[in-house]
């Protein structure tokens, strides 16, 4: 299972093509303000059997000083969203920029969400060369290891899909079944979960 973090939605089309032909199943982070006019992209996110989490309305640039009470406002004002426009309630929350503080920690707890967040750079600032990177990616990689990449990079400009692939040939096996991996590419940020997540769907996948 891949999760994706919607800032903008210019590759969302691609992006679902993508896991529909590596069969994959995924949880899309949306922002909540970026929803009013592509709703049509929420609602096939929906139809393709994907989760749908939340990622705040605003991801306002001031996001992390907000009050714990203006945090979880913020929050359920993009499930309200969500459930205008595809009828579930998003139960997983990705923070804005990553970062939990005790503000966020008490609405994430109110709220009732299970959080996602990361454990590894990639460094993929730092790594330019497309083979340095994947090996680097390799070195790396273990069950439960988050990996974060950036939407800035001029690599993934070239092959703007080419790390979802790698990783749903290469990883995406039994030997890795409990390997966590998120990638932020292109605006879109991608966690691959255990193979065998019906549990986990079950227990995280938006409610009715």
């Amino acid at each position: 299972m891949i999760c994706s973090s919607i800032l903008r939605v210019r590759r969302q089309p691609e992006i679902l093509h993508l896991l529909q032909q590596h069969a994959v199943k995924a949880t899309f982070f949306c922002i909540g303000k970026r929803i009013p006019g592509n709703e049509s992209i929420l609602q096939q996110i929906k139809e393709d059997g994907h989760i749908i989490g939340n990622h705040s309305y605003s991801h306002h640039f001031w996001f992390d000083m907000f009050s714990s009470k203006k945090m979880l406002q913020d929050l359920r004002l993009m499930d309200e969203e969500v459930e205008r426009v595809a009828g579930v309630q998003p139960k997983l929350f990705r923070p804005p920029y990553g970062v939990t503080n005790p503000n966020l920690s008490k609405a994430i707890t109110s709220g009732g969400y299970t959080p996602i967040g990361w454990s590894v750079r990639s460094m993929d600032t730092v790594i330019k060369d497309e083979r340095k990177l994947l090996a680097k990616i390799n070195k790396g990689l273990h069950p439960g290891a988050v990996f974060l990449f950036h939407d800035t990079i001029s690599i993934y400009d070239n092959h703007p899909g080419f790390l979802i692939a790698f990783f749903c040939n290469h990883f995406f096996q039994d030997s890795y079944a409990s390997a966590v991996i998120l990638i932020q590419v292109h605006d879109q940020l991608f966690v691959f979960y255990q193979s065998y997540s019906d549990e986990f769907v079950k227990q995280n996948a938006t409610v009715h």
